[in-house]
């Protein structure tokens, strides 16, 4: 993986940013992961709005690159869920601070579903793993998810 470049001369600087725009609150605390209440929250809302005008390779909702990077925001909450992805309809996963607490693999499942793996998966050693236990290293995809991955627009081939 490689950040996408935000032309900060230090490389940390293009893997992880803080945005110095204060957010709304929606975008903060999010209330659920529900497919009809995450496309209202984080699609239509203010939450939604924000997570949009922040998301790399886009301006104003045209895309600026030939390449489709996901942007991981981590914000305070997500009742109920460690992240929340909305499938096939934009570029960024939301990933709450106790996610990544509970979980270290949080938002590499989430990217995974950001990439299209749809289907939570009931083996613990498996990225997918979506139970309120950990999970167990090391984190496999199996065949049919890493050709979801690797056929994903998200990832780009460079020869």
């Amino acid at each position: 993986m490689s950040p996408y470049s935000s032309g900060n001369e230090r490389e940390i600087d293009n893997w992880a940013q803080v945005l110095s725009d204060p957010p709304p609150a929606a975008a903060l605390n999010l209330s659920g992961c529900s497919l009809f209440g995450a496309l209202d929250e984080q699609e239509t809302g203010d939450a939604g709005e924000y997570f949009r005008q922040h998301t790399a390779g886009w301006v104003s909702g045209i895309p600026i690159s030939l390449s489709f990077p996901i942007t991981v925001f981590i914000v305070k909450s997500i009742s109920g869920y460690f992240g929340c992805t909305i499938p096939f309809l934009t570029d960024y996963v939301v990933v709450g601070v106790d996610g990544l607490k509970a979980e270290p693999s949080t938002i590499a499942h989430e990217i995974g579903h950001r990439c299209d793996i749809l289907p939570e998966d009931d083996d613990r050693t498996k990225l997918m793993f979506s139970g309120k236990v950990p999970n167990l290293p090391p984190y496999g995809l199996r065949w049919w998810q890493e050709n979801l991955v690797r056929s994903s627009r998200h990832v780009t081939y460079l020869f």
